[in-house]
């Protein structure tokens, strides 16, 4: 069964008549159960205060890459209280904030997409004949083992192949396969 919250201004009530040091009576005046006034609220304080909280909070809104563990480093070098990463993530959390990996794209800086906007723009009004006469190419790499994850520092180098094809209006080329560092990555390659 679910235990009804009291309204403020019975624990107004409350705390005025514990402060005048009613004790018991306090049950009896409010008609209520002995155990309500003499019980603590459950679970443990919390650990950071309002005004720490909204120091979290500026970090963050500064530092929007930061992991729990820095933040929690920022927060003891600040405010010297020690806080574990749980504490920072319910924190943020209970503030409304989710912590998300980065979205992978490329970085495009506005020379960059001038350039796409002109090349768009001049090629706009090109009839269907010249497009088929386009040789159209993509590669990409994979490795073998792991990933390739920018925010990780790579130890130990392991084997990848590049993988390059290319089409055209009326024939698609050979995949052409490049190999480095691994015979691994080569033995896997030519068994397919």
């Amino acid at each position: 069964m679910m235990r009804q919250e009291m309204s403020q201004n019975l624990r107004k009530e409350i705390i005025s008549l514990h402060r005048k040091r009613e004790g018991y009576k306090i049950s009896k005046a409010l008609h209520i159960i002995q155990n309500t006034v003499a019980k603590r609220r459950p679970g443990h304080p919390r650990k950071l205060t309002s005004q720490q909280e909204c120091l979290l909070m500026r970090r963050v809104e500064e530092y929007r890459h930061a992991s729990s563990l820095q933040l929690a480093k920022a927060v003891e070098s600040q405010t010297g209280v020690t806080v574990s990463r749980d504490t920072i993530q319910r924190t943020l959390q209970r503030n409304g904030m989710r912590g998300y990996r980065p979205q992978r794209k490329p970085l495009l800086k506005p020379m960059h997409k001038k350039a796409h906007l002109e090349f768009a723009r001049a090629h706009v009004e090109k009839d269907e004949d010249y497009w088929d006469s386009i040789l159209w190419s993509d590669e990409t790499k994979i490795t073998v083992f792991g990933t390739n994850e920018k925010c990780m520092m790579p130890t130990v180098k392991h084997g990848c192949c590049l993988l390059h094809g290319s089409f055209w209006f009326s024939w698609v080329s050979f995949l052409l396969l490049y190999f480095f560092k691994s015979s691994k990555c080569v033995h896997c390659i030519n068994k397919m």
